[in-house]
Order: C-alpha cells, then structure tokens, then sequence
C-alpha cells in the first residue's frame, strides 16, 4: 500500500482534530476537513469552496480536483468536494458519486445553493436562516459615507446602528457627557493646543 506525503500532512491535522481556512482568493477551495477511513485506516479530505455572488458557480465544481498545483494533496483515497452557492435565492441541491478520474482517486460531489429551509432544512428548526443571510449580503446602511468611515475608524468595519449605538451609549454614559458636549470638548482642546504651539514658536527678528 502507497502512503502519500499528503496523507501524513492530513493526519496530523485529525490527530489535532483541526481543520484548514485557506487564505483569501484561493484559486479552488476555502477549507479543508480531514476525513478517517475506518475501514482502510487511512485519511482524506472535505474541500469546501463557498461563493457569494449572486449567480450559481456550479460549473466550477468539477475543477476540485486534488492533483490541482493549488491543492496538491493527491491520494487514491475517497474524498469530498462541496461547493456551496450562498449569495444566491434559487435553492438547489445535488449530490453525485464519481468512482475515480484518472489520477484523482473516487470522490462525492455535492452542490448547495441559497441560504434557505429547502436547501438547509435544520437552519429553519435553528431560526437563523435570516442571520446568516444578513452576514453573506449585509444590508445597505443608510450612513453618510463620512459616517461610516468615521465608525470604522473607531469601532471596525461593523459600523452599522446594531453595532455601534450601544458602544457609543456606553461611551457617553461612562463619561457623563453628551455627543455634542464631547465634540464641543475636543475642539476646546484643540484650540488650546493651538495657543500653546503659536506661543512657543520661534520668531525671526
């Protein structure tokens, strides 16, 4: 029996029950999840790529492959490709069973599409069907575009009401002082600054 480098690199990743995120504009897959084949002793792979657009990707699900040079994780043993479509409102769902191609060994291919009860019927029983949805196509804000910089500037990229107003609450509620007393506040300071440099610059006689 042939035992790939690859399998050693798996295994060590199920021994540590870890999985991989692979990094940003990955060419085929976002994660790995290493897979024990009780029968056989030996490891493998669920490749899992998620897209976010708006229309099905399913075309590319056949280019899985683990011989790909962006996967290169290439063994005779069954596997899992998934892709999984959750920008996308049409629900479709298809499975499909590929004994080997070529030097790919046997695999499951499986294809979800849209963020809904048909697609994902647990999500429904769990009631955060919408939430997951909002954290895929996050809803428009209604900021001002200075506003929304301003906010990620101090409290990250979440700048939306849900989660800024009750940091802003309890900023002000812990100094005491309202947005525009503090506002009125930094630009006092600021002309004190002011006064403070121009009366110690240097003049030229």
């Amino acid at each position: 029996m042939r035992v790939y480098r690859s399998e050693q690199w798996i295994g060590h990743h199920w021994n540590r029950t870890s999985g991989i995120q692979c990094h940003h504009q990955q060419k085929l897959v976002d994660k790995m999840i290493p897979i024990y084949h009780s029968d056989s002793k030996r490891v493998s792979q669920i490749f899992i790529s998620d897209k976010a657009t708006k229309t099905h990707n399913a075309s590319t699900l056949p280019f899985i492959r683990r011989d790909d040079a962006s996967i290169d994780c290439t063994t005779d043993v069954p596997y899992i490709a998934i892709l999984v479509d959750l920008g996308t409102e049409k629900s479709q769902f298809d499975a499909k069973w590929y004994s080997r191609r070529s030097n790919d060994g046997p695999s499951l291919r499986i294809h979800a599409a849209a963020i809904n009860e048909h697609t994902f019927p647990f999500l429904e029983k769990c009631g955060i069907i919408e939430e997951l949805r909002d954290l895929v196509s996050p809803p428009s804000t209604t900021f001002k575009s200075t506003t929304v910089l301003q906010n990620q500037v101090q409290f990250g990229s979440t700048s939306q009401d849900c989660h800024t107003c009750w940091q802003l609450k309890g900023h002000h509620e812990k100094s005491g002082l309202t947005q525009q007393e503090e506002k009125d506040g930094d630009e006092k300071d600021g002309d004190e600054k002011k006064r403070k440099w121009e009366s110690t610059e240097p003049t030229i006689d």
